[in-house]
């Protein structure tokens, strides 16, 4: 099943238009903080830039799965 991950905020959407063909579900589960932390690397960002940012992942059908906010403190 393809998965899209999008970058959402208050005032904007950055839609995945790919995907990634993801044949396990709980595989989502184990992409978004790993996605987390390559956005929050970009050089010139702050954890403030993303406070009213965060990770959407729609299956194909358009269904919200997962919802993480990018300000998230991961260990």
């Amino acid at each position: 099943m393809r998965y899209y991950f999008h970058l959402v905020s208050s005032q904007q959407i950055i839609l995945d238009t790919t995907g990634v063909e993801i044949r396990d579900p709980a595989t989502v589960q184990h992409m978004v903080p790993r996605l987390i932390r390559e956005v929050q690397k970009e050089p010139d960002q702050t954890a403030k830039d993303w406070e009213d940012w965060r990770i959407d992942v729609e299956d194909p059908f358009g269904n919200v799965i997962v919802s993480v906010p990018l300000d998230t403190s991961l260990p």
